[in-house]
């Protein structure tokens, strides 16, 4: 394995591309040589301690072919991306508005308004919730239910009622059957 010395420039490894470098230091931890690398033109926040066991991966010879080498890898990177956040921004204009009534839309812009100009938050989670309103309707429908059939029980469900209402002939034929 190589050794570098202080100062010494090479093409270090961050991510998946190589960038220019300094070996800004050199120590020894657990018996193993460590350089600490501060990329040309970057914050010291992004220098690394890169291990001699490391720099066979990490570490590029500095000369010209490589560096042109990099350059072109970190560019041709650089329009890829581009070219794909332009198809993204093509595909947004493929978006359709719809229709919506104009109440609905009224109620949205109102609320647009509270909420941004006027600096006003619903309260969360709501007093009333969907599902209590539900449940609500579902008791008082059914409480008046209850209430219309204890009123009107002998009127609709009388047996006597029923009979008293039909032909003399299915009467007979009723008595007939009975007896």
């Amino acid at each position: 394995m190589k050794r570098y010395d202080l100062n010494d420039r090479v093409l270090c490894k961050h991510g998946s591309y190589y960038y220019e470098a300094k070996i800004t230091e050199i120590a020894e931890e657990d018996g193993e040589t460590v350089y600490v690398v501060h990329y040309q033109g970057w914050h010291k926040r992004y220098d690394e301690r890169i291990a001699q066991s490391e720099t066979t991966d990490k570490f590029l010879p500095f000369t010209e072919e490589n560096i042109a080498r990099c350059k072109k890898e970190i560019q041709e990177a650089a329009s890829s991306s581009k070219n794909k956040r332009k198809k993204t921004k093509e595909s947004n204009e493929d978006d359709k508005l719809i229709d919506m009534p104009t109440c609905l839309l009224q109620i949205l812009v109102d609320d647009s308004d509270i909420m941004t100009r006027q600096r006003m938050v619903s309260r969360l989670p709501a007093r009333h919730t969907v599902d209590s309103i539900i449940n609500d309707d579902i008791i008082t429908c059914t409480q008046h239910l209850i209430g219309f059939l204890e009123k009107n029980y002998a009127k609709y469900y009388s047996i006597e009622n029923d009979y008293e209402n039909t032909t003399p002939e299915y009467q007979k034929t009723a008595w007939a059957s009975t007896s």
